[in-house]
């Protein structure tokens, strides 16, 4: 069996009508508010977020440092590689809120110590150096600290986190990228790979 572009497709088709998500993320403030809600009820089931510095690595738009801030008295520093436009407007709304668009792997601006809790959502796959940025987050954390990352394992069905357009599991593991790039390529014009930088 050759695994080339005629396969992808043929999985892709028998899999379109019993696809792996029906739901995604939506990125309008209301949808935003929802999840970053329903993960500060994760967290809150295991550690005290009250009046406590907290770090939030890749955090998007924004919305789980704002609630953050604004909803359980944290101070929040919300951190990302690129600058959002929510920003901006989420911190004229609490004043214990900050945002940096900085990478922490390779540029660490925050003193040794200062945080009580480092969260990640979604974001520890994509990161280029992770066992560096691990060492620079045990840097900011306190001795009595602690960290949550969430991320979506390499091995799953939707490693590939480009399950919107591919719907059969584990393709990042059956094909490789350039397969995947002549598929979107070919369906949608755009060149994408798997999402995963750090395998």
């Amino acid at each position: 069996m050759k695994y080339d572009i005629h396969l992808f497709e043929q999985l892709n088709e028998e899999y379109k009508p019993k696809p792996l998500k029906t739901l995604f993320p939506q990125y309008d403030p209301d949808s935003q508010l929802k999840i970053a809600r329903s993960r500060i009820a994760t967290l809150n089931k295991l550690v005290s977020l009250k009046g406590a510095r907290i770090l939030v690595i890749g955090c998007g738009l924004g919305y789980l440092s704002y609630v953050l801030a604004s909803e359980c008295n944290c101070r929040a520093i919300g951190i990302d590689l690129i600058k959002r436009a929510d920003w901006d407007l989420l911190k004229t709304k609490s004043p214990n809120l900050d945002y940096q668009a900085v990478d922490l792997s390779s540029e660490n601006p925050f003193d040794m110590e200062s945080f009580d809790l480092i969260v990640s959502f979604w974001t520890w796959e994509h990161v280029i150096h992770p066992f560096t940025l691990l060492r620079e987050c045990c840097k900011v954390l306190k001795p009595s600290g602690a960290m949550y990352i969430d991320a979506t394992p390499y091995r799953s069905p939707c490693g590939s986190h480009r399950y919107r357009e591919v719907f059969f599991p584990f393709p990042h593991l059956l094909f490789e990228d350039e397969v995947f790039s002549e598929y979107y390529v070919k369906h949608t014009g755009k060149g994408m790979t798997s999402a995963w930088l750090n395998i």
